[in-house]
């Protein structure tokens, strides 16, 4: 099967189960609404959702295409160095990208009255959400939470995109005996391509370029280091 196609397949494969059936599953069990009752319940799910319908799948399809699974995620030593730079270029990154959510919330856009109540409707749930699922009141619950919004997605979801993904369109079997260059310029499409996905695959129109930025460049420091690990941190 092709790189493309593989790496296409799998990106619906992975949706299907996340975004849709563990989607339904949490809407079944809480509705629409994060509230003070039910924000731990909602936690827990989302942490378990993303290990058995992002997580799982990604190893399975990893072990489908690759012989060698340890060299689809590319799992390295840790690098204090590299760590300290990509931590410090990703810091001046956001900085960066909030200046342009600045400005792009400041542009006129002009919507038909229902649609554009649509949309304050959908940014003020968006917004309550991550502000009750965020929220922590003891260390303990603090910790909590960035297991539940850090740590998992930041395992989960670099292995998928900058693991699974990017790995596959990597590939370079349909050429004979590739050139660095050829295989360079192969490695930096894998890492633009997996990172703009990376930004449409959260689902959130308001923060595409901003989420696909960042992904681009996790990409890059993937495909620069040769370690996952870098990324994940």
């Amino acid at each position: 099967m092709p790189a493309w196609l593989f790496a296409l397949l799998s990106l619906m494969v992975v949706f299907v189960l996340y975004q849709i059936v563990g989607g339904l599953i949490i809407f079944l069990f809480f509705g629409t609404n994060v509230t003070a009752s039910n924000v731990e319940a909602v936690r827990w799910a989302t942490m378990l959702g993303q290990i058995i319908f992002l997580l799982a799948p990604t190893i399975l399809l990893a072990k489908l295409r690759f012989p060698h699974v340890e060299n689809v995620f590319r799992f390295g030593g840790i690098n204090l160095k590299e760590i300290l730079l990509v931590l410090l270029a990703v810091f001046s990154l956001q900085q960066l990208l909030q200046g342009y959510m600045i400005v792009q919330e400041s542009i006129p856009v002009s919507f038909p009255p229902y649609v554009q109540q649509l949309i304050d409707r959908m940014k003020e749930m968006m917004e309550q959400m991550y502000t009750m699922l965020t929220a922590a009141h003891s260390i303990p619950e603090f910790l909590f939470v960035v297991i539940v919004i850090a740590a998992t997605p930041a395992v989960c979801e670099e292995l998928l995109f900058r693991g699974l993904i990017q790995r596959t369109l990597e590939e370079t079997d349909s050429l004979i005996n590739p050139t660095p260059r050829e295989m360079k310029r192969r490695g930096l499409t894998a890492a633009i391509v997996a990172g703009i996905v990376f930004g449409l695959y959260h689902l959130n129109p308001f923060s595409f370029v901003a989420l696909a930025g960042l992904g681009v460049y996790f990409g890059f420091v993937v495909y620069r280091t040769q370690n996952i690990v870098t990324s994940v941190v």
